[in-house]
């Protein structure tokens, strides 16, 4: 089964041969350019090439439809690496949340970002909140947030190269770090903030941050 654009909505069980659980898929899923819109349950499948395995090729993701869904790979939630073991491509997205897409679309394995700066993209569906990383995020990269959605981080990250908010909304739910590392600084544009110690922390452009 390919998704090569829009959304691909599996409103059963049994919309994709075998299911999209941790065990039993019976039809190799790639993802390649588009959106597996969760709308009968949460999303377990490992990456691999396997027939009961999902690979991204490109950009790509996951929105929730009906209810709030997880998305757990492997079913374990060990950590995926970008780039490797059929994650997202190094210089392609991952996407949350499509325009009609009504709830939040949660990715709970930790995610190493590696080098560079990977781009996590969530489009503006209905929900408050399209996407959310609720694993720890390490590496040394920076995260672009790109899309008019609203993205959630909701553990104590590690990656410290900074963030860059290119559009629409980034929400820190919880923990001291939520955000990376304190040496890296959130970028949003050319107006920058300094705190007391004279370290930059905050960049503005455009879109908006906010803690909860």
């Amino acid at each position: 089964t390919f998704v090569t654009g829009g959304v691909l909505r599996l409103d059963s069980a049994g919309a994709v041969p075998g299911g999209i659980g941790a065990t039993g898929g019976t039809s190799h899923l790639v993802i390649d350019g588009g959106v597996v819109g969760l709308g009968a349950g949460d999303f377990a499948r490992s990456l691999g090439t396997g027939v009961d395995q999902v690979e991204f090729r490109s950009s790509g993701g996951f929105a929730a439809y009906g209810s709030d869904r997880l998305i757990n790979l492997g079913g374990a939630n060990d950590q995926i690496v970008w780039g490797r073991d059929s994650f997202v491509p190094i210089s392609s997205s991952l996407i949350f949340g499509a325009y009609d897409s009504t709830h939040t679309a949660t990715l709970t394995n930790p995610v190493d970002l590696g080098y560079g700066s990977q781009v996590v993209r969530t489009e503006n569906g209905l929900a408050d909140v399209d996407g959310e990383l609720a694993g720890v995020i390490s590496g040394e990269a920076m995260l672009i947030k790109r899309g008019l959605g609203a993205l959630r981080l909701s553990a104590d990250n590690t990656f410290d190269q900074g963030i860059a908010i290119e559009a629409g909304t980034l929400i820190g739910a919880s923990g001291a770090s939520v955000f990376g590392n304190p040496a890296g600084a959130i970028r949003m544009g050319a107006t920058s903030f300094t705190d007391t110690d004279g370290n930059l922390v905050l960049q503005l452009e455009g879109g908006t941050v906010a803690n909860s």
